[in-house]
């Protein structure tokens, strides 16, 4: 399904929901269940079908749609009632999101790091800090760029590293990027992030507290050795043990941690070690198997 892709997006997003529904309905196999991966239609709706044919489902709902995006919102409220009402299991992000599906036999993911993908060895530090996220409000794009600003009036010789693209954010960025000499803009980047994670000092984590979640791209830069500074997020009460975080409680606090960890580089270091143990924990190879256990004693 993932080549299924052409222009207009809308026509290609209809073929890939007709093709789902087609192998879903004509599919002589058995399993032990059907996992589907997200709420999107081309995922939602072939699974319902072969919960319909007497299969075991397990479907995953990690995100609620932002309001402002008006075709997703509504669409995904359709997703929501089906898993809601015939999903056997229900897979989300973490428990914040419990609430949502009571009565639900439910999983909370919380994700996890690949470690295979992550070299080797020292990298010169080129960046001062990192940002990993869509271009979009619910990622805290306007308060990175508030930060930021906060930060090079104290500090102009620090170089922030912008990993992501692709959303309603991603003209006012490019903007404003191309008005600062200290912000790399380095669109999608595939496995190669890990290298830009490995040649940065910080990872920055904007999401503001009214759209709280957590981000397994700043998690990946953690494991390299990043510190992550992030906003007082209600989401971080499911979290234990956590190490080497700072929550900050607004965009001025947030600039003064970092221009405070950038002057106390020992701090950094220390502070990057914590991470990376703590970073252990979501380790994929341990979190995948957990999860399919807790699946099969579900059903």
């Amino acid at each position: 399904m993932q080549n299924v892709d052409f222009k207009p997006f809308w026509l290609a997003y209809l073929n890939r929901i007709m093709l789902g529904c087609f192998v879903a309905l004509f599919d002589k196999n058995k399993y032990e269940f059907v996992y589907t991966s997200s709420d999107f239609w081309m995922d939602t709706f072939p699974g319902f079908i072969y919960k319909l044919k007497g299969c075991k489902w397990v479907a995953s709902f990690y995100l609620f749609a932002p309001k402002d995006n008006k075709i997703y919102y509504y669409s995904q409220k359709i997703a929501y009632w089906i898993i809601k009402l015939f999903a056997d299991v229900v897979c989300v992000t973490n428990e914040s999101m419990f609430d949502k599906f009571k009565g639900k036999k439910l999983i909370a993911v919380h994700g996890g790091v690949n470690f295979e993908k992550i070299p080797r060895g020292n990298f010169k530090k080129e960046y001062d800090c990192v940002f990993i996220g869509r271009f979009h409000k619910t990622k805290g794009i306007d308060e990175l760029m508030k930060i930021w600003g906060l930060v090079s009036d104290i500090m102009p010789e620090a170089r922030l590293a912008i990993i992501g693209g692709g959303d309603s954010e991603e003209e006012k960025l490019s903007q404003w990027a191309a008005w600062h000499d200290n912000v790399d803009l380095l669109g999608y980047m595939g496995d190669e992030r890990f290298e830009i994670y490995k040649k940065s000092k910080l990872v920055l984590y904007t999401t503001p507290v009214e759209y709280s979640h957590f981000s397994m791209g700043s998690v990946e830069a953690m494991a390299c050795g990043c510190p992550m500074i992030m906003f007082r997020l209600p989401v971080l009460q499911y979290f234990k043990r956590i190490k080497g975080v700072s929550a900050c409680k607004d965009t001025e606090q947030f600039a003064r941690t970092i221009i405070y960890a950038l002057d106390n580089p020992q701090e950094v270091q220390k502070e990057g070690e914590q991470a990376k143990q703590w970073a252990k924990t979501w380790d994929w190879k341990k979190r995948a198997p957990e999860v399919l256990r807790q699946i099969r004693r579900y059903l």
